[in-house]
């Protein structure tokens, strides 16, 4: 039997050469499917013309009637989301953990329409029976929300949203996880000019995660602050899209803005070749040197040992100051608190260097 679309929908062509008609739209916000009486495809379009009018007057007089198409958590669909994922910008191992996760629920679902799910009958029996509770459970969360956008699934109809999110376990341990401001200055007055200077120096300023720089880079913009404000910032630096969803602005003074800049020209970051030009620069200076990674965590302490919680809060892009204070503070020798916007890392104001 062959299968192929036409204009309305799709068709099945018999051995004997019978043409089998169906229109495929959506209907209220439904996906729905009608099997039409046409011979051939003029027919067929003048059926198409007669259900766009008027599709529920149309659809009455169907029999045995539409049926839905059921919504289902295939390898099509999951395609299709990690392809808008990626042009959004996420990050290769991100991607690689929702095609695993998302295969997972594949196989656990079993062909259920993700429209007719049950939160004790499908989807907790499911996360029972594996690990990764949290990650699979924000992996199919995050399907389900992209599949709200489109209008492919509804929100009364959406199980997933009275799924319990396991608490995450906080980022910071028991042990010390950051940088010393004169550390983190000590190492960046070493470096070269470059474009591993330049990465160091903006997640060093702004708190951002590396793979916000990396969005940033690829699709960021650079912004002047038309009015004049009181702690020294003249630049916006934007971040496309935000784990909320919403565009994150985190002001800066002129020398990071300038990095923002040549980091968005150039359109990449690498965080091998930062994390090497830190070693070398730390040898030089005659200190232990630290990752990128730590860095996010050393703003925040150094912001919040200073009083700065709320600033802190906004410029990590989180909601509040509490959830700052629970994942990120305490664990930086309190040696000098975070400069004032507008000055750099070398201790001066930020001109550029």
């Amino acid at each position: 039997m062959a299968k192929g679309t036409w204009e309305g929908g799709r068709y099945h062509e018999a051995r004997d050469g019978t043409v089998t008609y169906y229109i495929r739209r959506r209907v209220a916000g439904e996906q729905v499917e009608v099997k039409i009486p046409a011979r051939d495809a003029a027919g067929a379009i003048s059926h198409l013309r007669r259900f766009e009018i008027d599709p529920a007057a149309y659809m009455a007089t169907m029999k045995p009637g539409p049926r839905a198409v059921p919504l289902l958590l295939d390898a099509a669909l999951v395609k299709q989301f990690l392809k808008d994922k990626t042009a959004e910008g996420v990050t290769a191992p991100y991607l690689r953990d929702l095609r695993r996760y998302l295969a997972d629920w594949g196989d656990d679902l079993d062909g259920r329409d993700l429209r007719h799910l049950d939160l004790g009958a499908d989807l907790v029996p499911a996360l029972d029976r594996r690990g990764s509770r949290l990650h699979r459970t924000a992996a199919l969360r995050a399907l389900t929300a992209w599949l709200r956008q489109r209008g492919l699934l509804k929100r009364d109809t959406d199980a997933t949203l009275d799924l319990p999110v396991p608490s995450p376990k906080p980022a910071i341990t028991s042990q010390q996880k950051g940088v010393e401001r004169e550390r983190f200055d000590a190492v960046v007055a070493k470096m070269p000019g470059g474009p591993a200077r330049d990465l160091v120096r903006l997640l060093g300023d702004t708190g951002m995660h590396f793979t916000e720089a990396l969005r940033f880079a690829k699709g960021g913009t650079v912004e002047e602050v038309k009015a004049k404000r009181g702690d020294g910032a003249t630049h916006t630096v934007r971040i496309p899209i935000h784990k909320n969803r919403e565009p994150l602005l985190v002001a800066v003074g002129p020398g990071i803005a300038e990095c923002a800049q040549r980091i968005r020209k150039s359109g990449t970051v690498n965080r091998a070749n930062a994390t090497k030009a830190v070693k070398r620069a730390a040898v030089v200076a005659e200190v232990k040197p630290f990752t990128l990674g730590v860095l996010r965590h050393s703003v925040a302490e150094w912001a919040r040992r200073a009083g700065q919680d709320e600033r802190t809060s906004r410029f990590l892009g989180h909601r509040s100051a509490q959830t700052t204070a629970r994942f990120y503070a305490g664990r930086v020798a309190p040696l000098r608190p975070l400069p004032a916007d507008g000055q750099g890392a070398d201790g001066g104001t930020d001109a550029g260097t």
